[in-house]
């Protein structure tokens, strides 16, 4: 541990953190990828300002819009119709697929 820690300039604790995560995540080449799962806020209605939010548009002109608070009931009735059809075999074939 002594040589790595002075060729790569960690220090020991921080070589244990990296051990420590190679080991817990199955010893892949991928162990060190970003956990994605634990990122952003989970459950949190996020604050509209007056720009749209996320990524700019890279091939349409097309602005967008935020959605607002008659846009989250609309889409809500209609998800939850859709899941009730579904549920009750209402569905035809060539939509579920």
């Amino acid at each position: 541990m002594t040589a790595i820690m002075s060729s790569t300039g960690k220090d020991l604790k921080t070589l244990h953190r990296y051990l420590k995560t190679y080991w817990q995540r199955g010893k892949t080449k991928n162990a060190y990828l970003p956990k994605y799962s634990e990122r952003g806020g989970k459950g949190k209605e996020r604050v509209a300002s007056g720009r749209k939010r996320g990524s700019p548009r890279k091939y349409n002109d097309n602005v967008g819009i935020n959605v607002d608070e008659l846009m989250q009931v609309i889409f809500g009735r209609r998800l939850k119709s859709i899941t009730t059809i579904a549920t009750e075999g209402r569905l035809s074939t060539h939509m579920t697929k």
